[in-house]
């Protein structure tokens, strides 16, 4: 039924939209998600102040920069 469909999808928004609040409002801890790839797909307020990056300055690029020389050296995010 469509209408079901509809409401479905309507309460998936709403639902990624409060995430989405949440995270953006978040200013004491760092939050990044990453695509498949292994580079920054999002960066809340809270990463660019404990990291000092802007969101601008790491969205496509690589997670690497973020890891330890530890994580590097097991091939993390390469």
């Amino acid at each position: 039924d469509i209408t079901d469909r509809k409401r479905a999808e309507e309460a998936v928004a709403r639902s990624e939209g409060q995430l989405r609040l949440l995270i953006d409002n978040v200013r004491d801890h760092a939050i990044f998600a990453l695509g498949p790839d292994g580079a920054v797909a999002s960066w809340n307020d809270g990463a660019g102040r404990l990291l000092g990056y802007s969101a601008d300055e790491v969205i496509g690029t690589s997670a690497a920069r973020f890891m330890t020389p530890e994580d590097r050296a097991a091939g993390l995010f390469e």
